[in-house]
């Protein structure tokens, strides 16, 4: 194999990876602009969040908390009072429960 043919194919696997590269690093752009976003009580679980709003969100239990948990990268699923976290919950769906308000417009 000649040098300007391998110097070819090298350059051409360069030029793709960088493009994945690239493209990899751009993500999916999306935000979490449109959630609500709530700070957490105490007694607050994420499964019992999902069973009070599910009639919000239209997903199971498990779906909910697996969503909060990559959305907010959480460490862990154990949440506590004064944490803050966007929920499957549109901005504009406030549900009030018992005396304060468990999705805000922050």
């Amino acid at each position: 194999m000649s040098k300007s043919t391998f110097a070819l194919i090298a350059s051409f696997f360069v030029l793709v990876g960088g493009i994945l590269f690239a493209a990899a690093g751009t993500g999916s752009g999306k935000t979490l602009d449109e959630y609500a976003k709530i700070e957490i009580r105490e007694g607050d679980t994420l499964w019992d969040l999902a069973e009070t709003l599910k009639d919000k969100h239209g997903m199971s239990q498990t779906e909910f908390v697996e969503w909060v948990d990559k959305e907010n990268n959480l460490s862990t699923i154990v949440i506590k009072p004064g944490d803050t976290v966007f929920i499957p919950v549109k901005k504009n769906e406030l549900y009030q429960h018992e005396t304060h308000i468990i999705a805000s417009e922050e």
